[in-house]
């Protein structure tokens, strides 16, 4: 019966200590996670500006319209033309 209790205490022992082992892996991942959070949370923070600098366009002038009665002078009538009539199928 002695044996039997020193065995049951040895055991006790071995679970009680694998517990406080688990706990403090529980806490740790605990405060890992809040450190995370908090990062997480905080981070617009600190890079504000930056992000305002990247998202901020820059003015710039409007392009005219095209004028459908004058062709480019860097493409020739006869490549337009030719250009228009295979869009519409005609070649």
């Amino acid at each position: 019966m002695n044996h039997h209790k020193k065995c049951s205490n040895l055991i006790s022992e071995k679970c009680s200590k694998l517990l406080d082992g688990y706990s403090m892996l529980k806490s740790g991942l605990f405060a890992v996670s809040v450190i995370i959070g908090v990062f997480i949370l905080a981070a617009p923070f600190f890079n504000a500006e930056e992000k305002y600098e990247q998202a901020n366009m820059d003015v710039e002038t409007e392009i005219s319209a095209f004028d459908e009665t004058k062709t480019p002078a860097s493409v020739p009538p006869q490549y337009a033309r030719n250009k228009m009539q295979k869009s519409f199928g005609q070649v």
